[in-house]
């Protein structure tokens, strides 16, 4: 088989590039009138403005075949894209929102494919998704449009074919506001009336769709589409090798039909059409050689759609009228202007039927920066030349320089040379104002604005600075240009002025001051402040004060004098060497060395005079050092010595019976035995003093010895060392030990001891002493008792239900007992036996069975039974809210559990033995925590497990309703859970005309008003959001239908004398809820003549009659043609004039 047509139908697919619509959105009514029917700017422009709108001029006929009828398309294709007629017929069934599923559908005669597809269902839309319906040459039609407001879109029907003498059409529409978008009809043969056939007073819009080789007979009327006397709007379409005996492409019986932006390829293709092109906006262009800057147009239909692919030819004349080029590009694009430097005019047209060319001028400039430099100005004449620099040619592009007051106002500037533009301009008042440019026609300058400054010329002071001498004052006259007067302030503070211009300076500290003299200005002057300094110096002063000689130690007081006498102020004193005299803040001085020091008198000075030094010398003389020996008796030591005491000094030297000794300081090491000496001491003086020697005798004794030492008690068989202490510890000298009784306790002449039976002894302890020590000796007591045996029992630990043998280690013992928490246990040696005990603690006590010469002994240790885990088993749940959770547990070692919901008070918890049962939990996720109660020799246990409560699902319920313009009816809207159960209290959200939130009632119902809605269909779109415990859930297939109101129009019969001029009659137009419309056009109509007239505020229409000169009965046609609120209206009355 043959795969060529669908390649073919692709392409054509590609090349007319039809924008898709959304079907959700296309749910306006299209509104008509009877002379110029066109599309209400609703949600399928919308729609369309927001897709490509491509435009259909780009299809080449040449490429187009048609799609043979031996040729199946999408035979031996993938299953999942083909399918049959009667397939279809299934998808759609009466209607919906449907979106076909599969790429082609082939008409194959079988079923019941022998009958068309109805739609009945309202607001349907019937998406193809880019579907082919492959009629095969049958008689059978496509659709029949039987509800209002439906939509078809986006589908291919080809191969269709009605033999003569069949009246058929392949969509036939006889409800209202069809809308048949981005569709394309291809190589269909019909009888009669076309491919899509619209009935009387039908609304019908068709948008975006292509008509190619549609044949009709030598009989029929309009070759794509027929419309009997229906309202049509046909919108960017492509009609192209169409056919019928009138009409090849539309053919309109009755009403016309709009055709808006559309393309015919062959002549004599419309009847009874009117053509509406779109406009094309395209300025005037100036551009930069070379820039790749695009000329942009705003191509549109007459309904205001963007068309962004429409084909724009561009033919480019000099100015000489010679053709330069011929170009195209599409709307949305742009041209890109490279032309050479000079000025052109280019004529744009395009293939759209009705479209008259324009022609705009092009101007190409050299490509370089261009600029506008708005020169600065600053002057005191109001009257200012305003000046610009620009290097924009203006020879070449025209136009003119415009020079932008603050306040917006615009002044043409006159060109002078060179670039330069000028203009004069008086301003009202001083002041700076911002000046700004434009060029009128080339926008690419960069602009420079200006300042001009307007402004008064400044008032003169002659003044220069003042110096004066402290206590002096003086009077300064200010000499001014431009004043009436001055004001004076010094630092700051106001003074007065004498006579306008003179300023008395006095009473003035020595120091620097700022005076600020400004103008009080005439009218033509602007005041001014100058300041100066003022200096007044300070006063000089002098000091007078001798020289001083003291010896070390002395104290005196500076003695000094200030000039002149009445001088007040700080003195400050300071010595150059305060080692050798130190002076105080008061003056004061201190010898502290011998030597000299030079002390300088400072008087500081104040805020009036200068400051001063004065520098007298002082002279410091040495005297004698001082030296203390006192009589010396010691106590003999290895290292022996004394201090004596010296002023002056630095040092001394020393002898003993003429034989020098160390020193250290002021201390003498005395190294001799026992005896009796003469001491010999001489100061080594320090700078300040001189030496001086002293003698004194020293007499050294012997040294009295004490030995302490504590009685003993030992045990039978114990050795021991004797601790005893010689005083002093320094003392040396041999020790000797002695016992009254070795048979008990025996000593050696080391001093150890020995307990060799019981009993007591008594042990001396001798010091023999020498030339230094005296002679000491001391006695003790040494008892010697039984010794205890021993025995070594750690503690134990074990697990509950076992047992243990415990052996323990003994000495001094021939056997042991033991008990139990106070019970006999059984021994065996030194073994015992550990029964089975309870957990907890117990206490083991073991006593010795001594050996002669021992004593028994008894210890105790502790037994620890370790208690065993109880187990526990817990899985994880899963429930839904409002419901209950149930876990059962299994646990050994205990008597139950407990169970708590963590974290989570509310929670009910309820334990039955191993069943646990959970509710009063909102959706979430949650940890359920379970312990054991353990028996007496186990542990609890803890172990958590998972609760997971799942939000219920819930369900949006609603109906479609249907109501009439500003008649209230109310969208009930129903809000349950998945259990059926009202939500109460919740927020909907519903968006009509605007998005609104409403919370539901105690039924979990909200109540939508309609009224004040505009006729038409709205797709209600509803929310809930979810919460805590319940899931989202939307509708968004429930319909509201707004239908226009009808109004009332009373007209009543009326008789006129022939003899008036003007005959003027009364109607009255009211709403269908009886209110009056105002300022509404009805029109009369009456013996051929039409009459218009508006309604007053009371809804009465006057209509002046002018052209009813004869006698005789008429009838009278009163007519409102409706609009987007109202139902057009027309009633019939008699009018006579006699």
């Amino acid at each position: 088989m043959k795969y060529k047509s669908i390649i073919l139908i692709l392409s054509i697919f590609i090349l007319i590039s039809i924008a898709g619509v959304s079907a959700g959105e296309v749910d306006d009514k299209v509104m008509m009138s009877d002379k110029n029917p066109e599309i209400e700017s609703t949600s399928i422009e919308k729609d369309l403005k927001i897709t490509d709108n491509q435009v259909l001029s780009k299809t080449n006929d040449d490429e187009i075949q048609s799609v043979k009828d031996n040729e199946i398309i999408g035979e031996d294709s993938d299953s999942n894209t083909n399918a049959t007629f009667n397939d279809l017929k299934k998808e759609i069934g009466e209607g919906g929102n449907i979106t076909l599923t599969h790429k082609f559908y082939n008409y194959d005669g079988t079923g019941q494919e022998s009958e068309f597809i109805e739609i009945k269902v309202a607001n349907s839309v019937i998406d193809g998704n880019g579907a082919v319906i492959n009629m095969n040459g049958s008689h059978t039609q496509v659709f029949q449009i039987k509800s209002d407001n439906v939509t078809i879109k986006n589908l291919t029907i080809t191969n269709g074919n009605f033999e003569p003498e069949e009246s058929w059409y392949f969509i036939y529409v006889p409800s209202n506001d069809a809308k048949i978008l981005d569709c394309n009809f291809i190589d269909n043969n019909g009888h009669l009336k076309g491919v899509i056939f619209v009935e009387d007073n039908i609304n019908c819009a068709v948008t975006n769709c292509t008509f190619i080789n549609n044949q009709g007979d030598q009989y029929s009327w309009g070759g794509a589409i027929f419309n009997n006397n229906g309202n049509v709007a046909v919108t960017n379409c492509y009609f192209s090798g169409n056919s019928a005996r009138e009409g090849s492409d539309i053919y309109s019986d009755g009403s016309s039909v709009t055709v808006d932006t559309c393309i015919f390829k062959d002549s004599g293709t419309t009847v009874n059409v009117q053509i509406v092109p779109p406009t094309l906006n395209v300025d005037d262009f100036v551009t930069l050689n070379n820039s790749g800057e695009k000329l942009t147009f705003d191509l549109k239909t007459n309904s205001g759609m963007s068309v962004n692919n429409g084909n724009i030819s561009i033919s480019v004349y000099d100015n000489n009228d010679t053709l330069i080029g011929e170009y195209s590009c599409l709307s949305g694009e742009g041209w890109t202007v490279d032309l050479p430097v000079g000025s052109y005019y280019a004529v744009f047209n395009t293939e759209y039927a009705g479209f008259e060319a324009i022609n705009r001028t092009i101007t190409v400039i050299p490509n370089t920066e261009y600029y506008i430099n708005v020169t600065p100005v600053t002057t005191s004449n109001k009257t200012v030349t305003i000046s610009a620099k620009s290097n924009i040619p203006t020879d070449i592009i025209g136009g003119r320089l415009v020079f932008i007051l603050p306040n917006g106002d615009e002044i043409n500037g006159t060109y002078d040379s060179d670039g330069k533009w000028w203009t004069m301009h008086t301003f009202d008042d001083y002041g700076t104002y911002e000046i700004n440019a434009t060029y009128t026609n080339f926008k690419r300058a960069t602009v420079n604005s200006a300042t001009i400054t307007v402004r008064k010329t400044n008032s003169t002071i002659n003044l220069g600075d003042i110096v004066l001498d402290y206590p002096e004052s003086e009077n300064v006259t200010v000499k001014t240009e431009g004043a009436t007067s001055i004001t004076a302030k010094i630092d700051g503070k106001s003074i007065s002025v004498i006579n306008n211009f003179t300023i008395p300076i006095l009473d003035l500290d020595a120091g620097n001051y700022t005076l600020a003299v400004t103008t009080i200005p005439d009218e033509t002057h602007l005041s001014v402040t100058k300041t100066v300094t003022i200096t007044v110096n300070k006063a000089s002063v002098k000091i007078i004060a001798s020289d001083l000689e003291l010896n070390l130690d002395d104290k005196s007081k500076v003695n000094y004098a200030l000039e002149p006498e009445d001088t007040t102020g700080r003195i400050n004193f300071i010595s150059d060497n305060p080692e050798v005299a130190n002076v105080a803040s008061d003056g004061n001085i201190t010898a502290l060395s011998a030597g000299t020091a030079n002390i300088t008198i400072t008087f500081e000075g104040n805020k009036n005079y200068e400051k001063t030094t004065k520098t007298i010398k002082v002279k410091v003389n040495k005297v004698d050092s001082t030296l203390i020996i006192p009589p010396q008796e010691l106590e003999y030591k290895p290292s022996l010595n004394i201090t004596v005491y010296a002023t002056g000094a630095t040092g001394i030297i020393a002898k003993i019976d003429g034989e020098d000794t160390k020193t250290d300081g002021f201390t003498i090491e005395i190294p001799v035995d026992a005896g009796t000496y003469t001491l010999t001491v001489t100061t080594i003086p320090d700078k300040n003093h001189n030496p001086v020697t002293k003698t004194a005798n020293i007499t050294v004794n012997k040294v009295n010895t004490i030995i302490g030492a504590n009685d003993l008690e030992m045990a039978f068989g114990d050795k021991t060392k004797l601790l005893y202490l010689l005083v002093p510890e320094y003392a040396e000298g041999n020790i000797t030990f002695s016992s009254s009784n070795p048979e008990v306790a025996n000593v050696s002449t080391s001093g150890e001891v020995t307990a060799v039976s019981v009993g007591t002894a008594n042990v001396t302890i001798t010091f023999e002493g020498n030339k230094n020590y005296k002679k000491t000796t001391k006695t003790i007591k040494v008892k010697v008792d039984m010794a205890n045996s021993t025995v070594n029992i750690g503690s134990s630990v074990l697990d509950y239900g076992n047992s243990l043998n415990v052996t323990v280690d003994a000495t001094g013992a021939k056997g042991i007992t033991a008990k139990i928490d106070g019970k006999d246990a059984k021994v065996n040696g030194y073994t015992i036996e550990i029964p089975v005990l309870n957990a907890g603690s117990h206490t083991l006590t073991v006593t010795t069975i001594p050996e002669e010469n021992y004593n028994a002994v008894t210890e105790n240790a502790t037994i620890t039974v370790r208690k065993l885990n109880s187990t526990l088993t817990v899985n994880n749940v899963t429930f839904d809210y409002k419901s209950i959770g149930f876990i059962a547990v299994t646990f050994t070692g205990a008597t139950g559990v407990n169970a708590t919901v963590l974290n989570q008070y509310q929670a009910n918890v309820t334990v039955n033995g191993t069943n646990i049962t959970i509710s009063n939990l909102n959706a979430g996720k949650y940890t359920l925590q379970v312990t054991t109660i353990a028996e007496d020799n186990y542990n609890p246990i803890t172990k958590t497990a998972s609760i997971t409560v799942n939000k219920l699902k819930t369900t949006l319920n609603a109906k479609s309703i249907a109501t009439v313009y500003n008649v209230n009816k109310n969208l009930v809207i129903t809000l349950k859970d998945s259990k059926g159960n009202a939500l109460n209290g919740v927020n909907i959200t519903v968006q009509l005309k605007d998005a609104k939130t409403y919370t539901t009632n105690k039924n979990g119902q909200i109540k939508v008003p309609t009224k004040g809605l505009i006729p038409k269909t709205y797709t209600a779109k509803i929310t809930f959001k979810g919460n805590t415990n319940y899931e989202k859930t939307s509708k968004n297939t429930v319909k509201v239908t707004v239908k226009k109101a009808t109004p009332k129009i009373t007209a009543k019969k009326k008789t006129f004398k022939r003899t008036v001029k003007t005959k003027k009659y009364n109607i009255a137009l009211k709403t269908n809820l009886k209110k009056a419309m105002k300022g509404v056009k009805v029109t009369l109509k009456v013996n051929k003549k039409t009459y218009s007239a508006k309604t007053n505020k009371k809804g009465i229409a006057t209509f002046k009659i002018t052209k009813l000169t004869k006698t005789g009965k008429y009838t009278a046609t009163v007519k409102f043609a409706g609009n987007k609120y109202y139902n057009a209206k027309a009633v019939k009355q008699k009018i006579i004039v006699k």
